[in-house]
């Protein structure tokens, strides 16, 4: 903030990183609050926030046949497969 003082109210979110809870920021946070800076926190764990984990979600609930699961060999095949046709057969809009 002393570096790049914020023109008006200016949130930075910041993940739980341990440096970004440390007694150092604690501190700072009601000088930066004076100046209109404001940190806002992610959930400790946001899976929703994370496409790898909303690709890996429809891929195994919606996309995976039943008959996929035989065997590692088979699942293997079927997973390289979607993710070969991802963008084309297979889509997901990120909003």
């Amino acid at each position: 903030i002393a570096q790049h003082p914020p023109v008006g109210k200016t949130v930075l979110v910041l993940d739980n990183a341990s440096f970004h809870c440390s007694s150092d920021v604690r501190v700072k946070r009601k000088e930066w609050a004076r100046q209109q800076g404001y940190l806002q926190y992610l959930p400790p764990y946001g899976s929703e926030l994370n496409r790898i984990e909303t690709l890996w979600h429809r891929l195994k609930h919606q996309w995976l046949e039943v008959e996929a699961y035989a065997n590692a060999q088979t699942l293997r095949q079927a997973v390289e497969a979607i993710l070969r046709q991802f963008g084309k057969k297979y889509t997901i809009t990120f909003a």
